[in-house]
C-alpha cells in the first residue's frame, strides 16, 4: 500500500496539467472534457470534485496488472504514463512523443556530429533500439545516410545494437523479419567486405584458396588436413582463429587452445618456405606451439574480427606496404592458466597455494606474450630518458627527530598532489629502414602513460609524459 499511496500522490499532483480544451475538429472527445455529454459522467473529469477523488477514480479504473506495470523500474515517468491515456486523444499522444527537426539538429545530434567531424576518429556508428517519430533508428534513411554519411561525411561502418533489427517487426514498422532487414539495408547501405583472399589476389596473380577447416565444425581436429597440406605451394598464408561458435556475448570459452593447431603444424612441416600465420580472434589464444614451432616465419594477430577493410590491411602488412605498430592490450596466457578457477578474482599471486595472480601487474607465471608486446618492420628503436626533472619527491615535511612515514593520498590533499606533478621526457629513434607509427608505453610498476608517434627512417623525436605522484607512484596497502 505504501507504493500505491506514493503512486496516487504523484498522480494527483500532476493531473491538472493535462486538462486541455477541446478543439473544433473531428478528433474523438477526450475524457477530461467535462462539457462533453459522453465523458462528463466520469468522476475524474468533473472539476467540481476534490482532486483526491478525481485522482482516486482515475487510478481505480486501471486493472491490477496495469497498476503493477507502473511500479516497475523500467516504467516510464508515472504521471505521463497514467494521465496521458486519460485524454484519449491520439493526436496528443503523437505530439508528446514527437521530436522536431529543430530538436534533433539543435540538441540530440550535435554530440554525435562532433565525434564524427571534430574527433576524426569515429570508425563506427551503432543505431539504437528506439524509434524517432515512428521510424526505427536502424531503418532511418534520413538519419543514417542523409545526415551521418551525407551531411557529416561519415565514412565508417554502421552496425545495429543487439536485436535492434530483430524487434522492428514487433513494432509494426515492418511486416516480417525479411522486410525489416530490407528496410535496414536501404537506410544504411552495408559495408563492402574484402576478404584476405581477395586482397592477396591483388598482389599475387595465382592464389589458391584451400579452406581445409570448416568453422561449422567446433571439433576442429576433424578438418581435412590432407587437402590443406596439398595447398603448400611456393608461399603459404594460413588464416586461422576463432569464430562466434566459440566466443561471443554470453558464451565464454573454456579453453585457450588454438583449434587448428594440428593443421598449422602439418602445413608448416611440408611448406617450401616459412609460413605466414594470420590469427582472427576476439581474445588471446595459446599459440605456443606455433611461436616455437619450425617454419613459422611470422604471425599477425588481426586484433579481433576485421571490418570491411580488414582483408586489405592484412595483405598490405604481409607485403610490406604498411608498417604495423600495435601492442597487445592484454596478457596472452598459456592453456594451463585455465586451471585457475574463473570465480577466483584475486589479483595478487599466492605462492604458498600456487595461485599465479592475474593481469600483467601481478601475474608471475609463464606467458605466451606479455602485455604491451608488439613487433613492426622498423623494429630497431632506441630509447632514452632525455629529461626527468625530479629524482626525489618530498611529499611531507618531517621534523629533525621524526622519521618519514606513509601517508594516505587523502591526507596529502589534491592541491599538494597537483603541485608535485613533474614531466618525464623520453627520446626515441627509428633506426630501421621503414617509416612507421610506434607506441611508447611508460611503466612505473604499472602502465602510467602511452603515446603513439610516427617516425621516418633514421628520425628521432621526444615525447613527454606528465606524472602525478599521487596517481602514478602511489601504492595500495592492505590492513
Amino acid at each position: 500500500m505504501g507504493l500505491l499511496r506514493s503512486l496516487f500522490l504523484v498522480t494527483l499532483l500532476f493531473l491538472p496539467l493535462l486538462r486541455v480544451q477541446r478543439t473544433e475538429s473531428a478528433q474523438p472527445p477526450f475524457s477530461c472534457d467535462s462539457s462533453n455529454p459522453s465523458t462528463k459522467s466520469y468522476p475524474f473529469s468533473q472539476t467540481s470534485l476534490p482532486i483526491t477523488k478525481t485522482g482516486r477514480d482515475l487510478v481505480s479504473r486501471f486493472t491490477l496488472d496495469e497498476k503493477i506495470s507502473q511500479l516497475a523500474v523500467s516504467a516510464a515517468l508515472i504521471p505521463q504514463v497514467i494521465l496521458t491515456p486519460a485524454s484519449f486523444d491520439t493526436h496528443l499522444w503523437y505530439r508528446i512523443g514527437q521530436v522536431t527537426l529543430q530538436d534533433l539538429a539543435d540538441t540530440y545530434q550535435p554530440p554525435f556530429q562532433s565525434c564524427v567531424q571534430e574527433g576524426r576518429g569515429a570508425s563506427g556508428l551503432m543505431c539504437a533500439y528506439n524509434r524517432v517519430n515512428g521510424v526505427p533508428s536502424c531503418a532511418d534513411y534520413n538519419l543514417l545516410s542523409q545526415t551521418a554519411r551525407g551531411q557529416w561525411g561519415f565514412k565508417g561502418y554502421i552496425t545495429s545494437d543487439c536485436d535492434a533489427v530483430a524487434i522492428i517487426p514487433a513494432s509494426g514498422y515492418s511486416k516480417s523479419p525479411e522486410d525489416a532487414v530490407a528496410d535496414v539495408l536501404k537506410a544504411g547501405p552495408p559495408c563492402k567486405f574484402v576478404t584476405p583472399v581477395q586482397s592477396l589476389q591483388s598482389y599475387v596473380e595465382n592464389v589458391i584458396d584451400r579452406p581445409g577447416y570448416s568453422m561449422d565444425e567446433v571439433a576442429c581436429y576433424s578438418a581435412d588436413i590432407d587437402k590443406a597440406v596439398d595447398a603448400a605451394v611456393d608461399y603459404v598464408v594460413l588464416v586461422m582463429g576463432l569464430d562466434q561458435t566459440q566466443e561471443r556475448e554470453a558464451h565464454d570459452r573454456v579453453t585457450l587452445e588454438l583449434p587448428q593447431q594440428q593443421l598449422i603444424t602439418s602445413v608448416a612441416r611440408v611448406a617450401k618456405k616459412p609460413v605466414v600465420l594470420v590469427l582472427l580472434s576476439g581474445g588471446p589464444v595459446d599459440i605456443s606451439s606455433a611461436k616455437h614451432g619450425q617454419n613459422i616465419g611470422s604471425m599477425l594477430w588481426a586484433a579481433g574480427y576485421p571490418g570491411e577493410d580488414g582483408g586489405t590491411a592484412i595483405a598490405e602488412i604481409i607485403f610490406g606496404d604498411h608498417n604495423p605498430g600495435g601492442s597487445f592490450p592484454v596478457t596472452w596466457y598459456p592453456q594451463h592458466f585455465t586451471k585457475v578457477p574463473m570465480t577466483d578474482m584475486r589479483m595478487s599471486p599466492e605462492p604458498s597455494s600456487g595461485y599465479p595472480g592475474r593481469i600483467y601487474r601481478f601475474y608471475k607465471g609463464e606467458k605466451v606474450y606479455e602485455f604491451g608486446y608488439g613487433l613492426c618492420y622498423s623494429n630497431y628503436y632506441s630509447y632514452e630518458f632525455s629529461s626527468v626533472t625530479q629524482s626525489m619527491l618530498q611529499m611531507n615535511q618531517p621534523s629533525a627527530t621524526q622519521m618519514a612515514e606513509y601517508k594516505s593520498i587523502s591526507e596529502l590533499g589534491e592541491k599538494l598532489c597537483e603541485s608535485k606533478k613533474f614531466p618525464v621526457t623520453v627520446g626515441l629513434k627509428n633506426q630501421g629502414e621503414m617509416a612507421g607509427k610506434h607506441p611508447i608505453l611508460l611503466f612505473v610498476k604499472q602502465l602510467v602513460g602511452f603515446q603513439r608517434i610516427n617516425l621516418h627512417a633514421e628520425e628521432r623525436a621526444e615525447v613527454e609524459f606528465v606524472l602525478n605522484p599521487c596517481k602514478h607512484l602511489a601504492s595500495c596497502q592492505s590492513h
